[in-house]
């Protein structure tokens, strides 16, 4: 009797656990799907979860590519900030069983709005990894992005990342598009339009974030950004080693432009080289 008891209460074996749990899972979908579970129930529970304001007019469960997970439609969203979002639908849901088996589940999601479409991975695990995008997305009428940005942006902004972690850093690619917008900050003598805005950047590595590519286009200036951001250094200080390159200067930049000690060529060129530290970047 001792022993049966002892079978009972002893822990399952990792490789059982990772092989069941998947398997259970599945059986409890399949068995959702044909009992009809009520799914709307759930925009309550993750409202809890987030504090957030969730409204969705209906749910239900789908099957794609990604995996299994739910959608909603008609969707309202309202932030602790009191900020409210209408999104025509949403989905989000969980990879396929084989990614549960190797213990790095996956969670994906799609929305789509009236104000741009965004979509992404997630992959936990002990170095969590994911990739996403949105696309056509008005900054100026998102204000959880811009609270993120250093500088105040408007304009129509597509990006796309695709981000895997080490040592608790970012390392992958991450490129963006702004186009028909604005760039602004405190410390900026104008307000800078812009026609087009792309960039690509690569995060990790030898470098914190290298330049790839960063190439603006408007009426005013044209402007090419290449160069480096180190790593921390002991004091938690990152480095940068910049390069700007101004091209087709409009008169009335210049003169403000050299307000600030900065000489503006006759054909309207200008590079600036930026060192020193992201805290305390200066002119070289």
């Amino acid at each position: 009797m001792a022993q049966s008891e002892s079978i009972f209460v002893a822990p399952l074996p990792t490789a059982l656990v990772k092989f069941a749990t998947p398997i259970a899972a599945l059986l409890l979908t399949t068995f959702f799907i044909l009992w009809d579970f009520p799914y709307h129930h759930l925009t309550s529970r993750v409202t809890a979860a987030l504090g957030v304001e969730i409204e969705a007019a209906n749910s239900r469960l789908t099957v794609g590519l990604d995996g299994i997970g739910f959608r909603f439609d008609d969707v309202r969203v309202e932030l602790p900030t009191g900020d409210v979002y209408d999104l025509d639908w949403a989905l989000v849901g969980a990879g396929w069983p084989p990614s549960w088996l190797v213990a790095t589940p996956t969670i994906f999601f799609e929305i789509a709005s009236p104000i741009g479409a965004a979509k992404g991975s997630f992959r936990m695990g002990d170095d969590p990894s994911g990739s996403g995008s949105i696309t056509d997305a008005p900054v100026d009428e998102l204000n959880f992005i811009k609270s993120l940005l250093p500088i105040l942006i408007t304009g129509t902004l597509s990006a796309e990342a695709e981000l895997e972690t080490s040592g608790g850093e970012p390392l992958g690619p991450l490129s963006f598009k702004l186009q028909d917008g604005t760039i602004d900050h405190p410390d900026m003598p104008i307000e800078i339009p812009v026609t087009e805005l792309a960039g690509r950047l690569a995060c990790g590595g030898e470098q914190f974030v290298k330049v790839e590519a960063f190439d603006l286009i408007g009426p005013k200036l044209n402007l090419s950004i290449s160069g480096k951001v180190e790593h921390p250094a002991t004091n938690g200080d990152r480095d940068i080693d910049l390069e700007l390159n101004f091209t087709d200067v409009a008169p009335g930049v210049r003169s403000m432009v050299q307000m600030l000690g900065v000489s503006v060529e006759k054909d309207g060129t200008l590079t600036l080289e930026i060192g020193g530290t992201l805290d305390n970047p200066s002119l070289l």
